[in-house]
């Protein structure tokens, strides 16, 4: 069986597990690739944020957009605050 394959078998039985009947993903993203067309100005992925839900949904357009300027913003913090160590 190929790796993504029992990856995706992975995913299933950990969201069977969890109960989850409702999932966004968006990808965290650096760059402004996502609101252009031209194929050369490319994100990079630099995680994923995943909301769950425990009863059936869709989330609306509207959500999605909040959502994902908030994934933006988070991106946008995670670059220009600097890492310290908290020892």
């Amino acid at each position: 069986m190929p790796a993504t394959l029992r990856s995706c078998w992975a995913c299933r039985h950990a969201v069977e597990e969890l109960q989850i009947e409702s999932l966004l993903a968006l990808p965290l993203t650096e760059g402004n690739g996502h609101n252009s067309n031209d194929k050369d100005n490319v994100d990079d992925q630099v995680g994923v944020l995943i909301l769950t839900q425990e009863t059936n949904r869709v989330w609306s357009p509207s959500e999605v957009l909040v959502i994902r300027t908030l994934s933006d913003q988070v991106v946008d913090c995670a670059q220009t605050t600097p890492v310290t160590a908290a020892w």
